[in-house]
């Protein structure tokens, strides 16, 4: 091959990447649509189609199997509301720093990643290896998130345990509220609960630390 005809050939395959790339958000995005308009239980592969316009060959070339397609789907979605990788702003007080925590929590727990979880964990019975890939996703990027947030509220002079039982009580707690937000149509008092939650643990790890004592 010439050098006339490399140049050419590298032309022609950076548009078929750029072709591949753009079918697949195509069909993540019917797919992401599709998975939120009507669940697991009817989630259809014709479905996605229709939508991003594409033939079935098409769809089967990027994701063979309708698993791999939801999991895929559902990993754009909850890409969406991965803190792990965004920067922490800096605060002067330790309530400030867990007010920052419960709205990151928030947007977590009451983003479409989360309900589409809960979704799959109450209808995928059937799918197994589709649940456990999605939980596998959600543990790894929560797991992590969780880590850096210990590590923040660490410097704020408590101890690794503390922080790190903050963060799990700041998300138990959120997560409830987003659970009962399922049944509630009247959301507007659950901020205040989120602040009242703040505050009463921003008191807590402001004391001594009475396990730490006991066990001296």
């Amino acid at each position: 091959m010439n050098v006339t005809d490399a140049s050419m050939a590298r032309k022609v395959r950076r548009p078929q990447a750029e072709r591949s790339e753009s079918m697949q958000r195509r069909l993540l995005d019917a797919a992401t649509t599709v998975l939120k308009e009507r669940g697991l239980a009817g989630f259809r592969t014709a479905d996605v189609i229709e939508r991003a316009g594409v033939s079935k060959g098409a769809l089967l070339h990027h994701f063979p199997t309708k698993v791999s397609l939801i999991a895929a789907a559902f990993d754009q979605l909850r890409a969406a509301t991965d803190a792990s990788s965004r920067p922490f702003h800096p605060r002067a007080t330790l309530l400030e720093a867990l007010g920052d925590l419960v709205a990151e929590s928030h947007a977590f727990f009451f983003g479409e990643a989360y309900y589409v979880s809960l979704d799959i964990a109450i209808s995928g019975a059937r799918t197994p290896d589709l649940r456990d890939a999605i939980f596998d996703s959600v543990r790894g990027v929560r797991q992590r998130t969780e880590e850096l947030w210990t590590e923040r509220l660490a410097t704020y002079g408590i101890s690794q345990e503390r922080a790190h039982d903050a963060v799990w009580l700041v998300n138990s707690i959120i997560r409830g509220l987003a659970v009962r937000a399922l049944m509630e149509t009247d959301h507007t008092w659950f901020r205040r609960l989120e602040r009242i939650a703040a505050q009463m643990i921003a008191e807590h790890l402001s004391k001594p630390d009475a396990s730490a004592a006991d066990s001296r």
